[in-house]
């Protein structure tokens, strides 16, 4: 990574990641500066040729998760999320996460209800959550969020966020699909199995093939 590119992400050490109102007063620039098209893709064709950051990125469910910086000292990382086919479709799952973080929309288009949980965490979905708010999320528009927080998105294909994400601050995120199927438990994934992870890692090639496909969208926009 070049030094204008590292000077990009240094601001991210000044943020008290456990104070939700700092992470969203300091992330909030760092995300627009980030989003500009030229640093942005600047950073993520370098990604390619790093071998400290290509290993993280990942094709998960309907998501493609690219790692455009970690400081696994601090334990920051920054991410861009591209949704892929089928992300409006199926179970809509309402989650937290194990950190907290900032994040923006850059392409496209979901919706994002907020959730507040109510009931035995044993019993049926329809009990143990209660809609609390239902926001459009689109291009230019960020949020930060507490890793306790209960969420749920549905997203267009093809829409892409960035996402500031702060220090684990519990040991696993809880996923629960609003159909009352199986609820899911994700750790760390310092505690998966490796072939676990290998399964979801993409390849040079295809981390290339999605960031070019999101440069003809962004940059023609």
């Amino acid at each position: 990574m070049i030094a204008s590119d590292q000077e990009l992400f240094r601001p991210l050490s000044e943020i008290d990641w456990a104070d939700l109102g700092d992470l969203a007063l300091k992330g909030e620039p760092i995300l627009r500066q980030l989003a500009e098209p030229d640093a942005l893709f600047r950073v993520l064709y370098g990604v390619a040729d790093d071998p400290d950051l290509l290993p993280h990125c990942e094709h998960q469910g309907h998501l493609h998760k690219l790692v455009l910086f970690r400081d696994d000292e601090a334990g920051h990382v920054v991410r861009m999320h591209v949704f892929r086919e089928g992300a409006s479709q199926g179970a809509m799952w309402i989650h937290n996460h194990r950190w907290n973080f900032a994040a923006m929309v850059l392409r496209g288009y979901y919706q994002h209800s907020a959730w507040a949980e109510v009931g035995d965490p044993d019993g049926p979905v329809s009990e143990r959550f209660r809609l609390e708010t239902v926001r459009a999320e689109s291009p230019g528009s960020w949020y930060a969020i507490d890793h306790s927080a209960y969420h749920a998105v549905v997203a267009d294909v093809d829409t892409a966020s960035l996402i500031l994400r702060g220090p684990a601050a519990s040991r696993e995120a809880t996923y629960v699909p609003d159909d009352g199927s199986l609820v899911h438990k994700h750790l760390g994934a310092h505690e998966e199995a490796k072939t676990e992870r290998g399964k979801r890692q993409m390849t040079r090639e295809s981390y290339l093939e999605v960031v070019r496909h999101l440069e003809g969208l962004l940059r023609s926009s």
